[in-house]
């Protein structure tokens, strides 16, 4: 009776952080400071180098560039069979970047009343500096419906002009062999060829 008593505590013990990580919708700013050159030559090994301008960013190596996808895209979108979406548009500065950054996240986490069930279950933003070239991204993960769905916005201000990155893909049909931190670094590693 006692071992039972005990492997019920455990299992309370262990699942309320997991819960309550779940249900903590607040967004999180954690800082941290990165290099372009940092993953490199492990980068190399499952994407290339596509540009937008002097916007250098990367993308999975099997992607299919395709055109007019989605008519509000103008810039570069790629698709993987795995349905990794990724996109780079361009606008021009019309508010900080924090601001930003702020509204992508607020059209995220404050849905619509027919479509509350897609609210993420997390969202982080994180600080990223390529090259003294300063970046916010944001990440979501969403919970049911969008079951498994990983949103990461990457935002950049450089010479009057607002760059976005968007990565999507969902945590259970990953590409062969690639992690989700894989995937982070990628968008972060985007960077500037003329500066």
């Amino acid at each position: 009776m006692k071992r039972i008593i005990y492997a019920i505590s455990l299992g309370v013990l262990l699942a309320t952080p997991v819960l309550s990580q779940a249900i903590d919708t607040t967004p999180m700013i954690r800082v941290t400071n990165e290099h372009n050159g940092q993953y490199d030559n492990s980068l190399d090994a499952f994407t290339e180098t596509k540009f937008y301008g002097p916007y250098q960013f990367r993308v999975l190596k099997d992607a299919i560039e395709t055109q007019g996808e989605t008519k509000d895209i103008d810039g570069r979108v790629f698709r993987t069979s795995d349905g990794v979406f990724m996109y780079v548009k361009a606008k021009s500065i019309d508010s900080t970047l924090e601001a930003e950054v702020n509204e992508i996240v607020k059209e995220r986490t404050i849905p619509e009343p027919t479509v509350k069930m897609v609210l993420p279950i997390k969202d982080d933003v994180i600080e990223v500096y390529n090259d003294g070239v300063r970046s916010l991204l944001a990440e979501f993960m969403y919970g049911w419906p969008l079951k498994n769905r990983t949103d990461m916005v990457l935002v950049t201000d450089y010479e009057g002009t607002r760059y976005y990155y968007k990565l999507q893909f969902y945590r259970d049909r990953l590409p062969n062999g690639v992690r989700i931190e894989q995937l982070r670094h990628m968008i972060m590693d985007a960077q500037f060829s003329f500066k």
